[in-house]
């Protein structure tokens, strides 16, 4: 944006020339010479560098919106996960007492192996169904992570350019 505006305004270049002929007449001197943008003073280019930049905030406001986005529906997630996590532990509880009686009645001989093998795999399943809920709960977290840029030295935004 700045060389389309600096474009406008006369190129001012100042040199040295020279040559001869062939009858040996030498040239040497100061040469100035400037471009005047007289009939669009480059206003076409500055339109392009300023319709570029306007295109430019639009995608980054529309990316910063996409991820506020991505990270809102993934608070959701893991507020939804947190629900399951609560209520998983909670069956889990009630899954090792009847697991803890299953196996004294078993060794009393009061049920048969195949109960109780039922009663310790579905202990083992509440288990693996709480291990699952973590890991997405630490997926969700490192996504969010990712989105945001947690953990990255922050940096410090230019000024706004002003135009003239």
């Amino acid at each position: 944006m700045r060389t389309a505006i600096l474009a406008q305004f006369p190129n001012l270049i100042f040199g040295v020339s020279g040559g001869s002929d062939n009858a040996n007449v030498r040239n040497f001197g100061p040469q100035v010479s400037f471009t005047l943008p007289i009939f669009d003073g480059n206003q076409g280019n500055i339109a392009i560098e300023r319709a570029t930049r306007a295109r430019l905030h639009e995608e980054y406001t529309a990316r910063l919106t996409t991820a506020a986005g991505q990270v809102g529906a993934m608070l959701s997630e893991i507020a939804a996960l947190n629900i399951q996590r609560v209520a998983i532990r909670a069956e889990l509880v009630r899954s090792d007492e009847a697991s803890e009686e299953a196996a004294a009645a078993f060794r009393s001989g009061d049920l048969d192996h195949r109960s109780y093998v039922d009663f310790v795999m579905t202990r083992l399943n509440k288990q693996v169904q709480l291990i699952n809920i973590e890991q997405s709960l630490f997926e969700q977290q490192i996504a969010i992570a990712g989105l945001t840029g947690a953990g990255l030295p922050s940096i410090e935004s230019l000024p706004e350019e002003t135009t003239p």
